[in-house]
This record gives C-alpha cells, structure tokens and sequence, in this order.
C-alpha cells in the first residue's frame, strides 16, 4: 500500500485550489497569491536552514577526536575518564566491537565480520526511492563499511506493485500530453478541427503558471502511488528487518547487534 506524506497531500490541495481559482473563477490575483505562497515557504526553509547551522556549529565546536590514538592497552575507564561516558559508548562501540570481533575470528580461524557469518552473500537493503530514502541507505552502507568491512551492502527499490506502477506510468503520460497540448494546443486543436475546452483557453491565459501546475500535481499524483515507506533489511535470503512491519528504521547499533544474533560467526 502506497504511503502518502504530509508535504504531497498539501501540494495536490494547493494545485488543485489554484486551478480551481485560475480556470473556474478567472482571478487576476492568482500570481500574486501564488507568489505569496512561495514566499511563506521559503521563509520555513530558510528558518529550518538556520537552525540545522546553528546544531552543526555547535557540533563542529567540539574538541577533534579524530588523532586520538586507542591502543589496546587502553581501558574502557580511561576512556570515559577522557571524553564522558555518553560520548565514548556513542562513538566508539563500533570501533570496539570490530576489534573485539576482529581478533576472535583470528584466534579461532573463521572468516567473520563483527561476529557476523559470512559466507559471500550481500545484505541487501529495498528502500522507497520515492521517498527520499536513498541518502538513509547511504548512511548505513557507509556505517557497514566501516564496522564489517568483509561484509557487501546492495540497495535497491522496493516495488510499489504492479497496480500502483500502471497508475503512476498513466498518470506521467496524461502529464506529458498536458504539456504538448499547452505548447502546441492551437495546430493540434485546428488540425482535427476540434473546438478547444474553456479549460484550455484559461491555460492558454497562463502558459507559465499552468505548466507549472501540470508539472507539480503530476509529480506528487505519481509519487503517492509509488511511495511504499519501505525500508527492508534481508541477509542470505532472511528478512532482518521490515519498516512497513515495524514502523521505523532502526538504529545501527541494534540492526548490528540483531544480525550478530541470527548469523553468528
């Protein structure tokens, strides 16, 4: 089943209240009101924007850490004497743990990562790419190319249906006859001697505005069929874990600690 965010369901209301306005009602104000709207957004984006710089000044302006040498002399309290209890479990447990595990698998002569199994298989990640998943994907297969570097990470689509794809592919199409008709309506209309909607002529008003509507109500259409909200672990043919059952993404540290459990090295 399609997942429909917040963000679509208000940018298919606002097309659809300003095509209402544009070609039902005529208003001369549309423009204005329309550069309005965009103003209020952009003020939002700028305010979440300030906010997202001013936490990452604040994290840069932590002391460096990364010239600090572990040795495995070093004890877990002299660690946290250093740099804070907190700090040392969230940053380094996979610093830890990949050395810990490293130097088991040596001692007992297995091919392992992390204490994981394994066996050339690839952990494989479906994740909607319709709802900008990709750059989480490309959080994790950075995080396991560090702490299980033996270990291959793939990432792919998740199919939103056979069903939800035909509707989305229909709904592109009918968007691309909307924009040769807006651009090429008049030959188009005159070579079968057809007589134009009222609709047409009220795009026709506004070339700009309704192509520029076309565009934005068939994006979002097409995105809320293709939307899944999936986010699907597999390894050797398992689910690991499953977003649409769990409702959420889980952190590294567990998704880590749960493949350790079912494929123990």
């Amino acid at each position: 089943m399609a997942e429909v965010s917040v963000t679509q369901v208000i940018w298919v209301v606002f097309g659809l209240l300003m095509c209402y306005e544009m070609f039902l009602n005529g208003s001369d104000s549309l423009v204005e009101q329309a550069e309005s709207e965009v103003s209020a957004v952009k003020d939002v984006v700028e305010a979440e924007y300030d906010s997202y710089a001013e936490i990452n000044t604040e994290q840069q302006a932590k002391p460096p850490r990364s010239g600090v040498q572990i040795h495995d002399s070093t004890t877990e309290e002299d660690l946290e004497v250093e740099y804070g209890t907190s700090d040392y479990q969230e940053d380094d447990v996979y610093h830890n743990q990949q050395r810990t595990y490293s130097r088991q698998s040596q001692s007992a002569g297995t091919r392992s990562g992390a204490g994981i199994m394994i066996n050339g298989q690839p952990l494989v990640i479906q994740y909607c790419v319709s709802c900008s998943y990709k750059g989480m994907f490309q959080d994790f297969q950075q995080k396991f190319r560090y702490a299980v570097p033996e270990l291959t990470v793939v990432g792919e689509n998740y199919p939103a249906g056979t069903m939800n794809e035909l509707i989305a592919t229909l709904i592109s199409r009918m968007q691309w006859v909307a924009f040769i008709l807006l651009l090429f309506g008049n030959k188009i209309f005159a070579y079968f001697q057809i007589t134009p909607p009222g609709l047409y002529y009220r795009a026709q008003e506004n070339k700009f505005f309704a192509g520029f509507m076309i565009f934005m109500l068939g994006n979002n259409l097409a995105n809320m069929f293709l939307s899944t909200g999936a986010f699907e672990i597999s390894y050797q043919g398992e689910l690991v874990w499953s977003k649409l059952q769990a409702g959420g993404v889980p952190e590294f540290p567990d998704l880590l600690n749960l493949l350790q459990q079912r494929f123990p090295a």
